[in-house]
């Protein structure tokens, strides 16, 4: 059960939610200013990153083709409430 859930929340995160990273960050005095790269996806940072071959980019496009984020979602609360049932 948990696998499941992990499985499904994996793909929603790394498909679906987008994240700042952190570039660089400098002292002015006591003051700390950080700059943050644009809002990206880790799959879509991944495919920008030039690193993997055409197959592996190929197979990565596929796999997000076939997804669906309404859908992982009502999977993921699906498998929460059974979670929850089960251990009530």
């Amino acid at each position: 059960m948990l696998n499941r859930i992990y499985s499904l929340l994996r793909l929603y995160t790394n498909f679906f939610q987008p994240s700042m990273k952190l570039v660089g960050k400098h002292r002015n005095g006591a003051k700390v200013y950080k700059t943050y790269d644009e809002a990206q996806t880790p799959c879509y940072r991944l495919l920008k990153s030039g690193i993997l071959s055409a197959k592996e980019k190929r197979e990565l496009k596929d796999a997000f083709q076939n997804l669906s984020p309404v859908r992982l979602l009502k999977q993921i609360n699906d498998n929460l409430k059974l979670l929850w049932n089960m251990a009530a």
